[in-house]
């Protein structure tokens, strides 16, 4: 058997000089003498529901009509309801060639309710959740300024602006706002008030967190000689923190620039004024 097929050489191109050329078979008649166009037949019609079947469990089972010759396509498997709620929708699984449950139907932040058959908030539980943060459920996640007073602030008055070389160490505009659910234990949190944020510090892993100092956990909060005066920490453990520790109060870091000093920024100056490369009252 061999097929007459057209191509595009045109009306009279090709190799037959009419725009027609031959598949067929290698020992054939008309076979060309060209790989890539011999081939060999194979009738299309089954016999038999295997050769019709794809592989596929969730698409049915596919049958041979003998009478014509043609496969069929099968039955889709339907996959009927458990009766429950908060397991989620049964549907079919082709891994496992059965039926099962898609899974809980409720997103962060909210709890499955099976007697009413719907996700309710989780929010009001006095727990943080996975989905939750200060923003969306402030009566569960704490948030706000990490501390500090504005009477340790530059004229004893927070600007929401942190000037280092002029507010105090405890001027609460230079400490950070911290939001319990953002995924960092900062401020206020711990790993009771904001346990998604702070889990339960382990002693001896090398991190000094936020619940361990070096009374309780020298190994990991070890005691330096030195203040460090701007990282908002008590390096030395004597109770003040940066420019408030003894250590710092030379340091440059804890300066602010007097009349004439010279500067390039207003915050260099203690009166927050820089002109001309000079501080000013």
């Amino acid at each position: 058997q061999a097929y007459l097929c057209k191509n595009s050489w045109g009306e009279f191109g090709g190799p037959n000089g009419d725009g027609t050329f031959w598949i067929a078979y290698s020992g054939h008649a008309n076979d060309l003498g060209f790989g890539m166009a011999n081939f060999s037949v194979t009738s299309l019609a089954c016999s038999s529901d295997a050769e019709c079947d794809d592989g596929l469990y969730c698409n049915g089972q596919e049958t041979c009509n003998v009478n014509t010759g043609a496969c069929q396509a099968g039955t889709a498997v339907t996959c009927g309801s458990d009766g429950s709620f908060c397991n989620g929708e049964e549907v079919c699984n082709e891994a496992t060639q059965s039926c099962g449950s898609t899974g809980d139907p409720c997103g962060l932040g909210t709890f499955c309710n099976e007697e009413t058959d719907f996700c309710a908030s989780l929010c009001g539980n006095g727990v943080c959740d996975a989905g939750e943060d200060c923003s969306s459920c402030p009566s569960d996640c704490i948030g706000g300024a990490a501390g500090g007073t504005c009477g340790d602030c530059f004229k004893g008055t927070c600007d929401g602006i942190c000037n280092p070389n002029k507010d105090g160490a405890n001027c609460s505009d230079c400490w950070s706002t911290y939001c319990c659910g953002d995924g960092i234990c900062e401020g206020e949190e711990n790993s009771i008030n904001c346990a998604i944020d702070c889990p339960v510090p382990i002693c001896g892993d090398g991190v000094c967190d936020v619940e361990e100092d070096n009374s309780a956990c020298p190994a990991d909060c070890p005691v330096t000689a030195q203040e460090i005066c701007d990282n908002g920490l008590d390096d030395d453990n004597d109770g003040a923190v940066d420019c408030a520790d003894s250590d710092c109060f030379a340091s440059a870091t804890c300066q602010c620039g007097g009349k004439n000093a010279a500067c390039q920024s207003d915050s260099e100056c203690c009166s927050n004024v820089c002109r001309r490369g000079k501080c000013t009252p």
